[in-house]
C-alpha cells in the first residue's frame, strides 16, 4: 500500500509552481523532514540570501545522516563551481568515486582551459604521507601512468617536469624509480625527424655544485652500481656501459664522424690538482684487462693493457686464430723510453 500525505497538482498555466514556501531568513529552515524513527534525526532545506540553498542532515547521536542521490540518469551541476568541504572530525574520505562499470571511466575531465592548470593540487601541509598514491596490482599489459603530447607547436616546453626546489633539502631525491621485476628498469626511446641543423640529445644531465664549501666532496655525474652474485652456472656477461652508435650517410658525400665516447676533463691550477681523462680499475678475476681493444673483423683478435701489483704494466696482443698480432709503434716525432731508476 502507499499513503500520500499531500498531493498537489498545478496545471494549465504558462508557469506552474506546485508549492511555494517563504520563511524568514534566520536559524530555521524552509522545509524540515523528520525521521519517523526518531524526530531528533532530520533533514532541512533552507533558502538564504541571494537564493543560496542549503540541504542539511542531522544525526543527533553520530555521523550516520548520509545524503544519497538515487538518480536514474546523469547528475549534472551547472554553476560557478563545486566545493567539497570535509569536516575535521568526519573520520572519512572527502570524496569517494566507486565505479562498478568495468569498461567506463571512473573520472573523466573535459577541460577547455587555455592558460590555467587543468588539475591544481595544493598540499603544502603534507609531511610524511604521499600527495598522490596509486596502486594497480592487477595489471597485465596495461600501465599505471600514460602521458601523450601530440601538439605540433614548435615552442620550447617540458612534457613532464619534476622540481625539487629547496636548497636545504639535502637528503631529498627528485626522482626515484624502483623496478623489482621485468628485464628493463628504464627504457628511453628518442626519435627526431626534423631536417634542419640541430644538436640532438637522448639524455642530458647538467649537474652544478655551487656552494662555497671547505670540506671533502665526491661529485658524480652518473653513478652506476651493478651486482650479480647469485648465479651458480652458465655463461653470464655483465657490462657496466654498452654503447653502440652507428652513423652512416645515405649518400656518398659529407663527413660522417662517429665516436663511441668522448671525455673532456678540465682541471684548475688552484691547489694541488690532478686531471685524469679515464681512470680504470680491473681486478679480482682470473684475467684482468684494464683496456681491451677488439678488432672489428673478429672479437678474438685484440690488444690489451693490464696493470698489476706495484704498477707492473703489460701491453699484449692476441691473434685468435694464428700468431700475426704484431705490435707496431708509429710516432710522428721522437719516441723515448726511460727508466725512473
Amino acid at each position: 500500500t502507499e499513503n500520500i500525505g499531500l498531493d498537489i497538482a498545478a496545471t494549465h498555466a504558462d508557469s506552474n509552481i506546485g508549492l511555494q514556501i517563504q520563511a524568514t531568513d534566520g536559524a530555521g529552515a524552509d522545509i524540515k523532514l523528520l525521521s519517523s524513527a526518531d524526530n531528533d534525526n532530520y533533514a532541512t532545506i533552507a533558502v538564504g540570501g541571494d537564493g543560496a540553498l542549503s540541504i542539511t542532515t542531522v544525526d543527533d547521536s553520530g555521523h550516520a545522516a548520509d545524503l544519497t542521490f538515487a538518480v536514474d540518469g546523469f547528475t549534472k551541476f551547472d554553476g560557478d563551481g563545486v566545493e567539497i568541504e570535509n569536516d575535521s572530525d568526519s573520520g572519512t574520505t572527502a570524496l569517494v568515486i566507486d565505479n562498478d562499470d568495468t569498461n567506463q571511466y571512473a573520472l573523466s575531465i573535459e577541460a577547455a582551459n587555455i592558460d590555467a592548470n587543468v588539475v591544481q593540487i595544493a598540499a603544502d601541509a603534507v609531511t610524511t604521507a604521499k600527495v598522490i598514491n596509486i596502486s594497480a596490482d592487477a595489471l597485465t599489459t596495461g600501465g599505471v601512468l600514460y602521458v601523450d603530447d601530440n601538439s605540433n607547436n614548435t615552442g620550447t616546453r617540458n612534457v613532464a617536469e619534476i622540481i625539487q626546489n629547496h636548497a636545504d633539502a639535502k637528503a631529498a631525491t627528485a626522482l626515484k624509480i624502483q623496478s623489482d621485476g621485468g628485464a628493463t628498469g628504464v627504457n628511453l626511446v628518442k626519435g627526431y625527424a626534423d631536417t634542419s641543423n640541430a644538436s640532438v640529445v637522448g639524455l642530458n644531465i647538467d649537474l652544478d655544485k655551487t656552494a662555497n664549501t671547505t670540506g671533502d666532496n665526491d661529485i658524480f655525474g652518473i653513478r652506476l652500481d651493478m651486482d650479480n652474485t647469485s648465479a651458480t652456472n652458465g655463461d653470464n656477461t655483465m657490462r657496466g656501459l654498452y654503447v653502440t652508435p652507428t652513423l652512416t650517410h645515405a649518400a656518398d658525400s659529407g663527413i660522417p664522424i662517429v665516436e663511441g665516447a668522448r671525455f673532456e676533463v678540465m682541471g684548475g691550477s688552484n691547489g694541488t690538482s690532478t686531471a685524469t681523462g679515464l681512470a680504470v680499475v680491473a681486478g679480482g678475476a682470473d684475467t684482468n684487462y684494464h683496456l681491451k681493444l677488439e678488432s672489428a673483423a673478429a672479437a678474438a683478435d685484440f690488444a690489451y693493457i693490464s696493470v698489476g701489483n706495484d704498477g707492473a704494466t703489460t701491453i699484449g696482443t692476441v691473434d685468435g686464430s694464428a700468431a700475426a698480432a704484431n705490435l707496431q709503434f708509429v710516432a710522428d716525432g721522437l719516441m723515448s723510453f726511460g727508466n725512473a731508476r
